[in-house]
């Protein structure tokens, strides 16, 4: 649904009343005059305008999104001005002159009044527009009265010399962000809002809450007949009821990324979440349907989204890396947003309390609706984390002897295989899309001339692969025996809810770098190599594909592609 807010906003920018005029001998060309925070045209007039009344002159630097359309595609000569009682929507208007005359009757806040704050999806860039527009008291009709400013660092800004007779406003800024994610700036910009009394306060900040309450607030304003206060109270409680499942603390406008409290720390972690791998085209697609979502009942009803936000913090999200660069940005510490992700994703996957009571339990995601319903999880130091071994198995032990890992073995046949993926940590080892989360889950990836199997192991031939799936079963029916119990994407797949792990191997769908497909398959090396046709020196390995259907296939790797590797046994003599 659209913002009601501008609507029905201006009968025409240039429709102005006469005051007064006279002739004037006065020729000023070349620009705009700065005068303060505002700016007037500077033309060759030959009329001098005479006012009654004050009249306060606002800078409008940059386009302002609006619901109402009014397209001015030149700049007129203005030879009269008159009070302008709304805003309109521009496309890219420079040097307009905004003149705001006050009624007669009316007194401003106070002359020089400063409003301050911070603009954060990540802190928004240097030079973002900021807008303060007041509102008429519990009507949320804009009076005409448009302050501006612009951030500076971390996305802080100042708007001086606002002049205001209601106590509440709508701040609104444009501009890029830093990623909190990549640490990099955003390569889009977004618009985000707040509806603030600015009564008895000048610090009001914009932030990723504030724009997901805003729609709401305007619907319960001007569809509930409820006051400006009472929507604020009731959006915010929603929106952190819908998402936490907790009642609301602090004001939004009052939270900051870089805070300390709990309500700081779930500013952040929502922020991220929504955020997670997501384009920034995808990530404004995606605050705008949230924000339609709510609008209307309080409540985000997306569960498939919700889902995903979840499982890509339970399984890919690099939180380290995220802490870091926030710390970067904020030039210090930041609050403890893990634990309002961790909260999220274990509350949306049912799985309750981690503690020193239940330490080493192991339970299943409780979502069905989850493409991960089938994973483990085990509780392991207060935390839960995903286990992808078969907890049905009596696997044996192995002990890496140049880095102490400890991996589990399971005998198949007349093979010992190792029963997780390599972890040791070569030179040139890769994660995949460089996040060390899937070395996490997976295993590390290598390039074939970087395998390093640990003594007393070694990689398998063909002819070993071979053996183990005649020995599970057919070669066309094995994945199903060899596949882990969870990890893989049963929404794709849904047979894999069968999947059996019958014979301990616990394959987990690692896919391949450069190519993904990480959830679909899992790609092991052999040690039969392959050269080019009249040549001797070997190009590619030859590897298996542990499908998410039934069959096993076979395929050639050039040595540049990286896949997770399991070793075996050496033969005993």
């Amino acid at each position: 649904m659209k913002s009601p807010i501008f609507s029905g906003l201006v009968l025409g920018i240039f429709a102005f009343s006469l005051f007064a005029c006279s002739e004037d001998s006065t020729n000023n060309a070349g620009g705009a005059v700065d005068v303060g925070n505002s700016i007037a045209t500077d033309t060759t007039a030959k009329d001098t305008i005479f006012l009654k009344d004050t009249i306060t002159v606002i800078k409008q630097d940059t386009v302002v999104k609006q619901d109402t359309i009014v397209k001015q595609d030149t700049i007129m000569k203005q030879d009269t001005i008159v009070k302008q009682d709304t805003i309109v929507k521009k496309d890219t208007i420079i040097d307009t002159v905004i003149v705001q005359k006050p009624d007669s009757n009316e007194t401003p806040k106070e002359d020089g009044s400063t409003i301050s704050g911070v603009v954060q999806k990540g802190p928004f860039l240097t030079g973002s527009s900021v807008y303060a527009f007041e509102l008429d008291d519990e009507k949320l009709l804009q009076t005409g009265r448009a302050f501006h400013g612009k951030t500076t660092s971390n996305g802080q800004f100042k708007i001086a010399n606002a002049s205001f007779t209601s106590k509440y406003a709508i701040l609104e800024a444009t501009g890029y962000f830093i990623n909190e994610i990549t640490g990099k700036e955003s390569d889009g910009q977004i618009t985000m809002r707040t509806i603030a009394d600015i009564s008895d306060k000048e610090m009001v900040n914009i932030n990723f809450l504030t724009q997901l309450a805003y729609d709401r607030i305007s619907y319960l304003v001007l569809n509930k007949e409820m006051s400006i206060d009472q929507a604020k109270q009731q959006a915010e409680a929603e929106i952190i009821k819908t998402f936490f499942g907790t009642n609301a603390g602090e004001n939004f406008e009052n939270l900051n990324i870089f805070g300390s409290s709990e309500d700081d720390a779930k500013l952040l972690a929502l922020s991220i979440l929504i955020l997670s791998d997501k384009s920034d085209a995808k990530f404004s697609k995606t605050l705008a349907e949230i924000s339609e979502d709510i609008e209307t009942d309080g409540s985000y009803d997306d569960e498939k989204t919700k889902l995903s936000m979840a499982e890509y913090a339970a399984f890919y999200m690099d939180i380290k890396s995220i802490r870091k660069n926030v710390e970067k940005i904020a030039g210090g510490s930041v609050p403890d947003f893990e634990k309002a992700i961790y909260d999220y994703w274990t509350n949306t996957f049912g799985l309750g309390l981690c503690t020193a009571e239940n330490e080493g339990e192991i339970k299943k995601n409780q979502n069905e609706k989850s493409a991960y319903s089938t994973t483990n999880f085990i509780c392991k130091n207060n935390i839960w984390e995903p286990y992808y071994l078969n907890p049905a198995c009596d696997y044996g032990t192995f002990v890496d002897e140049r880095d102490g890992k400890v991996y589990h073995t399971t005998k198949i046949g007349n093979q010992t295989w190792m029963a997780e993926n390599l972890r040791y940590a070569a030179d040139t080892y890769k994660c995949q899309n460089d996040n060390k989360a899937y070395c996490e889950k997976y295993g590390f990836y290598y390039t074939y001339e970087n395998i390093a199997c640990p003594a007393g192991y070694h990689i398998p031939s063909i002819a070993e692969w071979d053996e183990l799936f005649n020995t599970v079963s057919e070669p066309d029916l094995a994945a199903n025996d060899l596949r882990a119990i969870g990890g893989w994407n049963i929404n794709k797949h849904p047979g894999n809810k069968k999947d059996q792990d019958a014979f301990c191997f616990s394959a987990i769908p690692a896919g391949v770098i450069p190519y993904g497909d990480e959830g679909n398959t899992a790609y092991y090396p052999s040690a039969d190599l392959l050269s080019r046709a009249g040549e001797t020196t070997p190009v590619a390995s030859r590897n298996i594909v542990i499908t998410a259907a039934k069959d096993i296939r076979y395929s050639n790797m050039f040595f540049s592609v990286a896949t997770p590797v399991r070793c075996i046994k050496d033969t005993e003599e």
